[in-house]
Order: structure tokens, then C-alpha cells, then sequence
């Protein structure tokens, strides 16, 4: 039996949410037989947390064919890409949501197309979260070799070990290692 590699809690917290979006509009949404859900109770309402959790799933779906994010990579996020991950998180979460009344004749917002493109540039590598390796990942180095240049990925074992054996990107003599 395969074991399933997904996250247990949303990217975007119910709080977060009403931070992205404005909490009378969610309370307008979620409202069921008449009733609307007061603002206080936004945050912690099941609705919330199930299309926050959803949009996650999009997310990381997104992101598997790849093989290059896992959830633990996300929930490791910090600072300005930890809010990108939230924010694309909202945006998607409120697309769903917005789903949701299906007499709402409005058109919706921008932003639901602009989380779509940005899900489909994640999926693709061209954007990509402040994770060095991640941002190392297509990076090319030189080296010469007596059969010529050679372009060759980036390793961060081979920029640790250059102290050692010198910098294989110039086509000079090796300095050797230093004792």
C-alpha cells in the first residue's frame, strides 16, 4: 500500500484568510439556509479550514510531477516566500469558496486568474519558494578538463570541496590542496 505524502494542515491558517480576504465576504459566502457566519467565528469555521486544506492539495499536486517540493519543504517556508505560499494558498481557497454560491452572477476577482498562472508556474520551475537548493537546482558550473569545457550541474559538493581542490571553473593551473 503506498503511503500518502501530503500535509494534515493548510498552508493558510483561517486567520490568515481573513487577513487576505475580507471577512464579511467570507461570512457571505459560507452562509447557509439564511444565516451568515459572524466574523468571529470566520476563522474556525469547517468550511474554511476544508477549502483551505483543498487549495493546499492543489498545491501540492501542482508541485509532485516535479519531484523537486515536499510538504515538509513548504511548511519550512519563512519570511516573504512563507507569505507568497499563504497568499497563493487565500487565493485559491477563495476561488473555491466563491464557487460556492453558484447564483453569484458577479465576475471574480483578478486575483483568482493570478493564482492560477502563478499555481502553473510553480508547477512548471519558473517560480520557485526561498529554498537555496531549490534555487541552486538548475544552475550550471564550468569545467575544464583535458578533453575540453564542460557545462555540468551545480553541486554544493563541489563548491565545499573548491577550498581543497581549487576552482574548477578556471581554466588555469589548480593551486592544489593547501598543506
Amino acid at each position: 500500500m503506498p503511503t500518502p505524502v501530503s500535509t494534515g494542515t493548510p498552508y493558510c491558517t483561517g486567520a490568515q484568510f481573513i487577513v487576505c480576504y475580507d471577512v464579511r465576504w467570507i461570512g457571505d459566502r459560507l452562509q447557509d439556509l439564511g444565516i451568515t457566519v459572524t466574523p468571529a467565528n470566520v476563522p474556525t469555521d469547517p468550511t474554511v479550514n476544508f477549502f483551505l486544506l483543498s487549495a493546499s492539495g492543489d498545491i501540492e499536486a501542482a508541485l509532485y510531477p516535479a519531484q523537486k517540493w515536499q510538504p515538509a519543504d513548504l511548511q519550512a517556508l519563512t519570511g516573504a516566500s512563507q507569505a507568497s505560499l499563504i497568499q497563493l494558498c487565500a487565493d485559491l481557497a477563495a476561488e473555491k469558496l466563491w464557487g460556492r454560491r453558484p447564483a453569484n452572477t458577479a465576475k471574480p476577482p483578478e486575483a483568482f486568474a493570478k493564482a492560477a498562472a502563478k499555481l502553473a508556474q510553480l508547477e512548471a520551475g519558473v517560480w520557485i519558494f526561498g529554498i537555496q537548493e531549490k534555487a541552486l537546482a538548475g544552475k550550471q558550473i564550468k569545467v575544464f578538463s583535458p578533453h575540453g569545457q564542460v557545462s555540468l550541474p551545480y553541486s554544493p559538493l563541489t563548491d565545499r570541496t573548491s577550498r581543497l581542490l581549487g576552482n574548477l571553473g578556471t581554466s588555469g593551473p589548480s593551486p592544489g590542496p593547501p598543506f
